[in-house]
């Protein structure tokens, strides 16, 4: 990915800075507390499932193939 861990992190920021403004000022926004919450949960799920993923393929990468055509790791 282009940005890497750039990407996700700015949206965790940006969650957690509605919901500092949301419980620190009673600011008024069109989002409650509880999906500000949810919305965090699941940036933070979807960026473990990508780091994962990422992890994966680089395992695949790093596999090399024997000389009878399988595939042994190493």
């Amino acid at each position: 990915d282009e940005f890497g861990m750039v990407y996700p992190i700015i949206h965790l920021k940006e969650k957690l800075d509605r919901l500092k403004s949301i419980c620190k000022d009673g600011a008024k926004v069109n989002e409650s507390i509880e999906d500000t919450l949810l919305d965090l949960a699941n940036y933070a799920i979807m960026t473990l499932m990508e780091i994962r993923e990422q992890r994966l393929i680089q395992d695949w990468l790093d596999m090399k193939p024997c000389p009878g055509g399988e595939i042994k790791e190493g």
